[in-house]
């Protein structure tokens, strides 16, 4: 070996050693490379939305990630930019043997380009971003071309093909095509199929596949083959896996992949004997496969394992009528990928206001998700391609400057690689629609449940600075929520973390997450950081001490997946209710058909009573329906839905939470959410405290403590909970923007033996501002037994301290029994010393 140690092979110099089967212009930018910053006339003002703009005709724009590229100019300069100057070098081989040595350095080694790709003679050139309007593009349909609506055989309405829609020939308005399907009096649910060129009686679906199978377009959404050239020296990569630089890199020993040993994965040194990256070994015994062994591939994450290892701790039932759709690492990453092939990928969710998301992905090439419907297989792949066209259009081309590889391309269309840097594989596409037109897509990769990444988020020109970007950010982190995937990681540019972190809710990547990212592939851009977002309560949960819950009795809880449209919304219906005149609001009071609704208190001065009034509802969408008719007649839904649809959110939030602190108990996750089927028992107070002229004389709610199970509280920015501390000091709670204050109640302080201990607290009112609350009382079932586990109880340090008892009966007390320093005395009944 000449000298030469083991640990000098581990390590290699960059060489452009291999090519990619499918060209790509190099007029582009190069992902992981450094890029030459170009002074502006102008000073920069921040976007959240868009980026940003200058006020100068050069326009240096970011994706919504902070992925640097070149927005297309109204009015380019001609004006060179360059990348730095390629570094030649060449691969070491061991003099000896004529070994190659894995020892490579690609510092200063950047590929000369033209960055900025002019705009068109008249400016930049918005297409629109809808399937008619890519037809034409490609010439498989001409503009004006006339059409038909076929139903049931015959005939029915004609129009003109329009890029926007279609022109209808009876009213001459440009309508959708579902629209226009509907205004034949079609009855079908799939209206390009029913929709036909009259010269070529072709129908609109079998274009669309026909657009989607021309020669370039297949180019675009391929399998990436990077190839060794005939004289190269070794077939590894020259980036590495985790922040795409180069420099000196370790190789793995089974795959093409190399890593910084030192920045990336931390090691000290370059371990002695055989390496192997993630990829190559089993996820449970860290081994790869040896020789008549193998490893499997999980169908999301795509981490790999031994079926032996994952056996005992997956155990498996066959059935042999049914034909697997993939192989899966454990139970959690199954339940994700049949949540989004049973109820999310290629299917159109309802938002407000005539908007739409979707989830897509190609499925062309059998690896990702299987629709078996042919027409919304079409569908999918036709929006996917607007969706590209709509990122072409917002950002310029990032090539990956060592396979040539055109990454947002590869990434929209998730093409697979057998090099695992740039296998993108894996990704979704979220779109976001007005009627038929795409205005807002992202692009997302779930890695089980423990994170997703979204390194591309873009948003029509003419929509930009309008919330679209929020309003797709909202319905990604919802989906994830409903997947149980606790954190969102994207990549920004230093410029924008504050953005994202001041408008989204992102914050610095923290402890464990670096160590959960160097597991999976992620993708990543030169000088860049990646941001974080807590999506789950269960994630935040971790983090928060089981001591400080005893102590406390409450906590607060922010990044909770509650849609800030959702919230928003209810929010202002309130305001609305609040503001009506007494006599209307008073229709909705307590009958014997109603045996809740609205009350208000108004006590002298020198009566300590609360200072409010009070809408108070069971978790009844049928109560609350009857509550909004009394007081809103026929004109009810806007109060009725909005209500309804925000207490599904507090019920959906609170069974995580619930789940999430059994969880920290060392209970198994349902120990206490099982209990909670029975939404009637579950009550919604709903205070606004008018301003007082004497607060000192007036209480807004007296002390008290919860008696249910858990409280999830809103309050607005006013404030005026307090909470007490040592039986002696009252602590007022800071209001956080977007935020619950979580209570602990007497029931599960009972449940937990006193693990978790409820609080008492109170409310006080304000002389100047109004305040209103939002008390969300959860309560178990009627029949449930409420009964510390074993698990929980220490003979001598913790004994039990509770009879069974059933939720009826501690209710049933609940109204006979009074209180007592703020305590209900009914709890006080199943004390083992009564």
């Amino acid at each position: 070996m000449a000298g030469r140690s083991r640990k000098q092979k581990k390590l290699r110099s960059s060489s452009s050693s291999w090519s990619s089967e499918s060209s790509h212009s190099m007029n582009g930018l190069h992902y992981g490379a450094k890029l030459p910053v170009k002074k502006a006339k102008k000073e920069f003002l921040a976007n959240p939305i868009k980026g940003y703009l200058t006020k100068d005709d050069t326009n240096l724009e970011s994706s919504s990630m902070g992925t640097t590229s070149r927005k297309r100019n109204p009015h380019p300069k001609n004006a060179k930019l360059e990348m730095v100057k390629d570094e030649p070098s060449s691969s070491e081989y061991n003099q000896d043997s004529a070994v190659l040595s894995k020892k490579r350095t690609t510092w200063g080694r950047r590929k000369r380009a033209e960055r900025g790709r002019k705009g068109k003679e008249n400016g930049p050139r918005q297409r629109k971003a809808t399937i008619l309007s890519w037809l034409i593009d490609r010439d498989v349909i001409q503009e004006n071309a006339e059409v038909y609506v076929m139903e049931m055989e015959t005939r029915k309405k004609q129009g003109k093909i329009k890029k926007e829609g279609i022109l209808c020939s009876c009213c001459y308005n440009v309508s959708t095509v579902a629209e226009f399907y509907n205004h034949a009096g079609g009855t079908c649910s799939k209206p390009y199929d029913k929709i036909f060129i009259a010269e070529t009686c072709s129908s609109l679906l079998s274009l669309m596949i026909q657009a989607w199978d021309l020669p370039d377009e297949r180019n675009f959404h391929r399998f990436s083959l990077i190839e060794t050239k005939d004289d190269a020296s070794d077939s590894y990569d020259d980036a590495c896996m985790i922040c795409a630089d180069g420099g000196n890199l370790m190789c793995c020993d089974k795959c093409s992949s190399t890593y910084h040993h030192k920045k990336c994965l931390g090691m000290k040194d370059v371990p002695n004997g055989s390496w192997y990256c993630s990829f190559c070994v089993c996820k449970f015994c860290g081994d790869p496969a040896y020789e008549n062994d193998y490893l499997l591939k999980c169908s999301l994450c795509e981490k790999k394992y031994h079926w032996e290892c994952h056996l005992p701790r997956e155990p498996v039932s066959i059935d042999i009528n049914n034909t697997p759709q993939g192989t899966f690492c454990d139970h959690m990453c199954n339940e994700i990928y049949d949540k989004l092939e049973r109820g999310i990928i290629g299917i159109e969710h309802e938002l407000d206001r005539s908007y739409k998301w979707t989830l897509l992905q190609n499925t062309d090439d059998g690896s990702g998700i299987n629709i078996e419907d042919h027409y919304q297989r079409t569908m999918c792949h036709s929006k996917l391609v607007v969706a590209r066209r709509l990122m072409e259009d917002c950002f310029e081309q990032i090539i990956d400057r060592h396979t040539r590889i055109d990454v947002i391309k590869s990434v929209v269309y998730n093409c697979g690689s057998n090099f695992n840097r740039v296998n993108f594989r894996g990704f979704y596409t979220a779109i976001l629609e007005k009627g038929e037109e795409i205005i807002s897509a992202a692009t997302i990769r779930i890695h089980g449940t423990k994170l997703a990444e979204m390194p591309f988020i873009a948003t029509n020109k003419e929509y930009r600075r309008k919330g679209m970007c929020r309003k797709l950010m909202v319905a990604i982190e919802s989906a994830l929520c409903y997947l149980k995937v606790e954190k969102l990681v994207i990549p920004s540019v230093t410029e924008r973390i504050g953005t994202w972190i001041e408008k989204y809710g992102f914050h610095l990547i923290k402890s464990p997450l670096p160590k959960e990212i160097k597991l999976h592939n992620t993708l990543m851009f030169h000088d860049s950081k990646r941001l974080q977002k807590d999506l789950l309560p269960s994630a935040l949960a971790r983090r928060y001490r089981a001591n400080s819950r005893a102590k406390w009795g409450f906590f607060k809880l922010v990044d909770h997946g509650v849609p800030s449209e959702i919230d928003e919304n209810f929010t202002s219906r309130l305001h609305e209710l609040f503001d009506l005149p007494m006599e209307q609001k008073l229709k909705g009071g307590k009958t014997s058909s109603l045996p809740l609704g609205y009350y208000a208190s108004n006590p002298e001065y020198e009566q300590n009573l609360p200072w409010a009034e009070i809408l108070l509802l069971l978790q009844s969408p049928e109560m609350v329906v009857q509550f909004a008719k009394k007081v809103y007649g026929d004109q009810y839904h806007t109060f009725s839905n909005a209500m309804i649809e925000y207490m599904k959110e507090m019920d959906k939030l609170g069974m995580t939470i619930m789940e999430m602190l059994a969880h920290g108990l060392g209970l198994a996750d349902d120990f206490f959410s099982k209990n909670f089927e029975e939404k009637e028992v579950t009550i919604f107070r709903i205070s606004r405290y008018p301003p007082c002229p004497l607060p000192e004389k007036i209480v807004g709610i007296g002390i008290h403590s919860d008696p249910q199970t858990l409280t999830i509280l809103y309050q607005d920015l006013v404030g005026g909970l307090q909470v007490l501390k040592d039986d002696k000091q009252w602590i007022g709670v800071r209001p956080l923007p977007n935020s619950f204050v979580i209570n602990i109640g007497d029931t599960l302080e009972a449940w937990t033996n006193g693990r978790l201990k409820g609080v008492i607290h109170r409310a006080v009112v304000n002389k100047d501002k109004q305040r209103l609350s939002m008390a969300y009382f959860m309560n178990p079932t009627s029949s449930a037994t409420i009964e510390c586990p074993s698990q929980l109880i220490d003979p001598v340090s913790n004994p039990r301290k509770y009879v069974p008892f059933t939720w009826a009966e501690l209710r049933n007390l609940l109204l006979t029994t009074r209180r007592v320093r703020g305590k209900a005395v009914a709890i006080n009944k199943f004390l083992i010393s009564s």
